[in-house]
């Protein structure tokens, strides 16, 4: 799921791949503090999150550091691909990459809505005019419906993007804050409803 390479100020190099057992965390920490101390940083990073690089890039590695990189490539790993095309859009929409809201943002992925099989303008104008719960949007149009400027103006009004197989929007659920940087939250634990929730307020913009 995620490739990271760190390097030290005498550039010696490790390779680390997650999701990877605790075992191996802790042997790696340990390697890592026994050698290098707290010189160590994050020189490069393979990952399908858009903005995670550069995020993460040349940030000194920490345990906690490692264990969220960890706790994240493991529930991306356990969520299909689908929903794992939805969490990458949402990275991509949101325009934020740091492991905490990455962790929080993986709890609440039903905040996201998409269109499957949607490319283009086109094809979301159409699947906006035939699907009911869309029903505002085409009262609008009339009879002669332009897809394409449906799908431009519908593009222009939600956060959204499209994936190459399907279009992927941000719906009207406030978001939910499952972990507040301090206590990894349980693996499996379900997103609150997230009204007027401070993760919303200073997350998703």
């Amino acid at each position: 799921m995620f490739r990271c390479l760190i390097v030290d100020n005498d550039k010696k190099e490790i390779c680390l791949y997650f999701p990877a057992s605790e075992e191996a965390l802790e042997l790696i920490f340990n390697r890592i503090k026994r050698k290098t101390g707290s010189r160590t940083k994050i020189a490069d990073l393979e990952s399908p999150l858009e903005g995670m690089k550069e995020e993460l890039q040349w940030t000194r590695v920490t345990k906690r550091l490692l264990q969220e990189m960890n706790f994240l490539a493991q529930r991306m790993e356990e969520i299909p691909d689908q929903a794992v095309e939805v969490f990458c859009a949402a990275v991509q929409i949101t325009k934020r990459a740091d492991l905490k809201y990455l962790i929080n943002l993986s709890y609440n992925m039903d905040r996201f809505s998409f269109c499957p099989g949607i490319t283009n303008d086109e094809e979301l104008g159409k699947y906006i005019s035939e699907n009911p719960e869309f029903s505002s949007w085409r009262s609008w149009q009339g009879e002669n419906v332009d897809w394409v400027d449906m799908g431009r103006q519908f593009a222009g009004t939600h956060r959204g993007c499209f994936t190459g197989q399907n279009y992927v929007f941000r719906n009207e659920q406030a978001m939910a804050a499952v972990y507040d940087g301090k206590e990894l939250p349980d693996f499996n634990q379900k997103a609150e409803n997230g009204e007027n929730c401070i993760f919303e307020q200073r997350y998703y913009y």
